[in-house]
């Protein structure tokens, strides 16, 4: 008999990624492409960011957090999965101090940020309480007048302020 009950010692949607990852990193191949993602640098110039302090929820291999350090911006980049975090590290040494593992869900985290962003991120919480936790997570860490933006499916949602 099928059961429609949630199991609680299966891994979450986006807790498994941390086994994807390992798998994909085995074969010597990564994730996602080198491209960023276009609009997240168009947000960061719309609303003049280049001297905020900014937390991405999601990372993955690093690839959009990578361009805004690169061009200067004060990116912490996170990521649930450890795999990935250590991928971001090793991959771009320079930029080491910038990648954090961190579950925005039911982690402790002692830092608000000006700015916080995510890119296909929302549509893995399925479960109420955790979006819940997640916007939690958003509001107790953005600094007075701190903003937040995610993008999901090609499309961003505007800046919500605080």
């Amino acid at each position: 008999m099928l059961s429609l009950c949630y199991d609680s010692s299966m891994k979450k949607y986006y807790e498994a990624y941390d086994q994807r990852y390992q798998i994909i990193h085995e074969k010597g191949h990564s994730w996602s492409s080198d491209t960023p993602t276009p609009i997240v640098y168009d947000v960061m110039q719309k609303y003049n960011l280049s001297s905020s302090s900014i937390l991405q929820i999601g990372c993955g291999e690093g690839r959009d957090a990578l361009y805004l350090l690169k061009k200067g911006y004060g990116v912490t980049a996170s990521d649930i999965s450890a795999e990935a975090i250590n991928y971001c590290k090793l991959q771009n040494p320079d930029y080491c101090d910038h990648f954090i593992i961190l579950n925005c869900i039911n982690d402790e985290h002692e830092y608000r940020y000006d700015f916080i962003y995510s890119v296909a991120v929302i549509h893995m919480l399925v479960n109420d309480n955790d979006m819940i936790s997640f916007c939690r997570f958003i509001h107790d860490h953005l600094n007075a007048n701190g903003g937040f933006t995610y993008l999901f499916h090609g499309r961003w949602c505007k800046r919500i302020s605080k």
